[in-house]
């Protein structure tokens, strides 16, 4: 055997089996979708479709940050957590959020100027869809209109048609 070949052979093998072994690979389902709607007042709010599955935590994370870099992270700016997962299309109003869900601090929607929002679950691994907020996401949004994604627009009728069927989903334009 080719000494130089067998070590080659013998470190990638042991690479390999490092590079699994370390345990960093999380599987996360994505199931559903979080938008964000106006309420009868004109102030904006979260609606969640968790297509079937159940959620019980919304994080609202805050896209700016003053260096980046491995070691730096987003600004936690907002967990909600429900004392009952829910299953069902719900919204709910960060700012002033009501039973069954709390808030570590109440934070109004056009408050996190640029931030992603993220709807999960405690007891599995799952989230959904989120949808990125900007204040300019916020002007471009009137009634009957859902803010999804990365600052996409879709009509109410098309985001009820849309949410639990990502293969309808208009492809993602990024910036």
């Amino acid at each position: 055997m080719n000494t130089r070949c067998g070590a080659w052979a013998v470190g990638a093998i042991v690479l390999a089996g490092s590079l699994v072994g370390c345990g960093n690979m999380v599987q996360t389902e994505i199931t559903g979708i979080v938008g964000v709607v106006l309420d009868a007042q004109g102030s904006p709010v979260l609606m969640v479709d968790p297509c079937g599955a159940t959620f019980d935590r919304i994080t609202v994370v805050a896209l700016d940050r003053p260096e980046n870099s491995p070691e730096a992270t987003n600004t936690s700016l907002l967990t909600l957590t429900s004392s009952s997962p829910l299953s069902s299309r719900f919204t709910v109003d960060p700012g002033a959020p009501t039973a069954p869900w709390s808030a570590d601090r109440p934070l109004p929607l056009r408050d996190a100027h640029r931030a992603v929002i993220d709807v999960s679950s405690t007891s599995a691994q799952r989230g959904t869809t989120p949808v990125e907020v900007s204040d300019a996401a916020y002007e471009k949004l009137v009634q009957g209109d859902v803010l999804v994604r990365q600052g996409e627009v879709w009509t109410r009728a098309e985001f009820d048609q849309r949410a639990c069927r990502p293969d309808t989903w208009p492809a993602v334009n990024a910036s």
